[in-house]
């Protein structure tokens, strides 16, 4: 974004939306600046975006001793190459809960309830670790309308 936007700070605009889908944020803050971007753009964006995972979180994964599941708002064919090129797949195998297989993206609980549904545990037993204020709302939903759809 700076490349293609020098001098403005975007940062207060796209802290707010991270967690949301990557084509979200951009177009959001695109509009909020009055500013558009093209396909080209947001893919070039991406690229830059699609950054090596989190230094820590294979050893982290590894020795947490729960089955796991990604529960992600980007789509899954997305998700599947990022966990395949990271190599953390072996962490979650076909257990992949992405925005594009459920009817409401975060911060609407649905990716979440469809992984506790699926994987037979209660919303409220699931532990969710978290990134963004999307996902942490989206959690904490899960939470309530588990408990409310009982």
């Amino acid at each position: 974004m700076e490349a293609l936007w020098p001098g403005v700070d975007a940062e207060p605009i796209v802290t707010p939306l991270l967690g949301l889908r990557i084509e979200t944020v951009l177009l959001r803050t695109a509009e909020t600046l009055g500013w558009t971007l093209d396909p080209a753009q947001i893919d070039a964006i991406r690229a830059v975006v699609e950054a090596p995972p989190v230094e820590g979180i294979e050893a982290a994964l590894a020795v947490i001793p729960l089955r796991k599941a990604c529960a992600s708002n980007s789509f899954t064919s997305y998700v599947e190459a990022v966990l395949s090129r990271t190599g953390l797949v072996r962490f979650f195998g076909e257990r992949l809960f992405c925005a594009d297989k459920v009817p409401n993206p975060k911060p609407v609980p649905d990716v979440y309830l469809a992984a506790a549904r699926t994987m037979r545990v209660a919303p409220e037993r699931c532990v969710v670790v978290e990134g963004s204020v999307t996902g942490v709302s989206a959690a904490a939903g899960m939470r309530l309308k588990g408990k409310l759809m009982r």
